[in-house]
This record gives C-alpha cells, sequence and structure tokens, in this order.
C-alpha cells in the first residue's frame, strides 16, 4: 500500500508539474483545455468519492462506530478499510497513468483525439473494480 501510494503522489506531482510548467514555459494548452477533461473530471470525482469512503471506513472502524448496523449494509459484503484504501489506490494509479498518456499524446499528436479518448476510457472503466465501492 506505500509504495503504490508513493507512486500516485509522484504521478499527481508530475501532473501538477506538466500543467503548470507547460503553460508558463512554452504556452501550450494544458491539461484543463482540451478536449477529454470534463471526461477526466468526472471521473476524477468518482475517484475521489471513493478516497473519501474510504477514509471514512476508516476513521469510523478506528472509533469502534458501528456503521455497518447504522447504514443497514450487510455485513457478509462489507470490505475492511485496507481493502478500500488499496483499490483506491490502484484505481488512482490508473487514472492519473492514463491522464499523463492523453497529455503527452495529445501534445504531439491533435489527429486520434475521439479513439484515445475512448480506449482510455475503456481501459479505466474496465482495469478498476467500481462495483465494490
Amino acid at each position: 500500500l506505500g509504495y503504490r501510494l508513493g507512486c500516485c503522489a509522484i504521478l499527481g506531482i508530475w501532473v501538477c508539474w506538466d500543467s503548470i510548467w507547460g503553460y508558463s514555459r512554452f504556452y501550450q494548452l494544458t491539461i484543463g483545455g482540451r478536449a477529454a477533461f470534463p471526461v477526466f473530471r468526472g471521473i476524477g470525482g468518482l475517484l475521489l468519492l471513493h478516497w473519501f469512503w474510504a477514509f471514512s471506513t476508516f476513521i469510523w472502524s478506528r472509533y469502534r462506530v458501528n456503521y455497518i448496523f447504522l447504514f443497514e449494509f450487510d455485513p457478509r459484503f462489507i470490505r475492511s478499510p485496507k481493502m478500500i484504501f488499496n483499490s483506491a489506490v490502484d484505481q488512482t494509479l490508473v487514472y492519473l497513468v492514463l491522464m499523463l498518456l492523453y497529455y503527452k499524446v495529445t501534445g504531439f499528436l491533435c489527429i486520434f483525439n475521439y479513439w484515445k479518448l475512448s480506449i482510455c476510457s475503456y481501459f479505466f472503466l474496465h482495469c478498476c473494480e467500481w462495483w465494490e465501492l
């Protein structure tokens, strides 16, 4: 978990660096101005929801709040906070790698934007386990 979380931090810094440095140094269009930014923003919102759920379950488990009973969940299908964090980290890694690939590739080749966007969306949705939120 720690190694993958460190990879997420480095990739997050890289995305921020490319967004700011590319605009200030070369006056290029940053990732916020690309055609796929609303898609990345929407998926990022779902990913943020997953992270907040992981933190919430961790805090509730730590302070012994019986959230399973309060929310009337089925105890047979509840995952531990560590498992939720693992899936959130994996999804964040896939998300940041796809964001960097899209940003780097569209800087050089602007011909096939739509098929690249559909491939990125396909891989993100099929590599991640959204049904286990």
